[in-house]
């Protein structure tokens, strides 16, 4: 559900900002808490333009991620859920 959410409002982005997007790749990492908000997100490398970061991040943070259930948060013996979100754009 969290990929989801972040690749729907990240091809809206992409496509209100088709002029930003090049060829290009690169991958983030940060974590869900419990209210389905983003934290502490970083990037793990970056091989694109500046304007393409920006809206990937944008995307992260503005999906509508729910709440992440107990019972998974339980089974993860995690107060908050790590994630990887990579992105590669091909010529």
């Amino acid at each position: 559900q969290v990929t989801s959410a972040i690749e729907k409002k990240w091809h809206q982005y992409r496509l209100e900002r088709a002029d930003a997007v090049e060829p290009g790749k690169m991958a983030l990492r940060f974590y869900v808490n419990k209210h389905g908000k983003i934290e502490d997100l970083e990037f793990l490398f970056k091989e694109s333009n500046p304007l393409m970061e920006d809206f990937t991040i944008e995307a992260i943070l503005k999906a509508n991620i729910p709440p992440i259930p107990k019972d998974l948060l339980l089974i993860l013996d995690k107060e908050r859920l790590p994630m990887e979100y990579n992105i590669v754009i091909h010529p």
